[in-house]
């Protein structure tokens, strides 16, 4: 019955280790849905892409060592914040957040914050502001720290300002072991995974007098025309459009048009909408 015990176990911590190395890699990054506090029990080396992080404005050689990588999407406006505390006290964490675009979030990101300070070696100047915790708070003025602990580096940088859809990844390296870290939040703003935006197009009012607007929601970006066809089939109204994903409104002057049926098409490469409009 031991010998079961002591396999059994070993079979969960080896399910625990494969759990661990699935964030170690951007690609496998841990969406968060919401501002719940996580723990992340522990790291299990750099993943099988050791070099995501490449040259930040804190370190030319950012270096992935013991990573875990995270992942959330804005679903409100304003501040937010976090702190990240090491399981062990002591430990040094830094990381680095990028902003990125939901479709292609590993190609796309571009580095916002970073954080590299820590333990000053061969030195007797003190590191234990840049020891142990660490991530943004509102107090925070700077955007950077580099390795080593001088001057007025304290582990901490300025919060962000987040806007609802935009999609952040954040790299936490531990240099000090593989024991894990909480992650708590701040500020006004919620997060949670990626909206998945479909193509479409609504209108109102409809039937319409003098404006009428036009909501397209995109799932991709793309260039398109916007046309408003009469009965017969001609072209009433023609704009060129570049639509960006998620919603965009179009108002749209139809009082010089007849009175009757139109229909209204959004033509792009990658998508066509159609919907029918009265004007009266």
């Amino acid at each position: 019955m031991r010998n079961v015990t002591l396999t059994f176990l070993a079979f969960i911590l080896f399910l625990s280790i494969i759990n661990a190395q699935n964030y170690a890699d951007c690609g496998r990054a841990l969406e968060l849905t919401s501002k719940a506090t996580y723990t992340i029990a522990y790291s299990s080396g750099s993943g099988q892409e050791a070099n995501e992080i490449k040259s930040t404005v804190c370190s030319e050689d950012f270096k992935e060592q013991e990573s875990t990588w995270l992942t959330w999407t804005a679903q409100t406006d304003g501040e937010l914040t976090f702190e990240l505390r090491p399981l062990n006290a002591d430990d040094d964490l830094d990381f680095v957040v990028f902003k990125t675009e939901a479709d292609h979030p590993c190609a796309s990101k571009a580095a916002i914050r970073c954080m590299a300070s820590g333990e000053n070696l061969y030195s007797t100047i003190s590191s234990e502001e840049c020891i142990g915790r660490t991530g943004l708070r509102s107090s925070a003025t700077d955007q950077s720290e580099k390795r080593g602990c001088y001057g007025l580096d304290d582990n901490f940088l300025e919060a962000l300002q987040v806007k609802a859809g935009d999609t952040y990844l954040l790299a936490v390296n531990n240099h000090s072991s593989s024991d894990g870290f909480t992650i708590d939040w701040g500020g006004e703003a919620l997060i949670g995974p990626a909206v998945a935006h479909e193509w479409q197009l609504t209108m109102a009012p409809n039937p319409a007098v003098d404006r009428c607007t036009f909501v397209i929601e995109a799932a991709t970006a793309a260039e398109a025309q916007l046309e408003i066809r009469d009965i017969t089939g001609n072209v009433v109204v023609q704009r060129n459009l570049s639509l960006e994903v998620g919603e965009q409104v179009i108002e749209q002057d139809v009082s010089v048009l007849p009175v009757g049926a139109y229909i209204v098409n959004v033509i792009s490469e990658v998508q066509n909408l159609s919907q029918q409009l009265i004007v009266q």
